[in-house]
């Protein structure tokens, strides 16, 4: 199976968003990507890797090597 999908949930700039909005963000998990991962590894046609930036923030360059280290077809989603 290849490692080709890279799946991302942004930090958020809290200077952007209302505070209450920023204590709910900070304490729901990205349910979605792990949905989109489950079916996807399932199928039996990917392996998916997700990030989730809320717990641990990443440097440009630490995603760039991220996406470098998949497997072409690269895919890269962002909830």
């Amino acid at each position: 199976m290849l490692e080709n999908i890279l799946l991302i949930n942004p930090a958020i700039n809290p200077n952007s968003q209302n505070r209450v909005i920023n204590q709910i963000i900070s304490k729901t998990l990205p349910t979605s990507l792990g949905v989109l991962a489950g079916a996807l590894m399932e199928s039996n046609l990917a392996s998916v890797k997700i990030i989730d930036e809320q717990i641990d923030f990443l440097k440009d360059a630490d995603i760039e090597k991220l996406v470098l280290s998949l497997e072409p077809p690269r895919i890269v989603g962002m909830s």
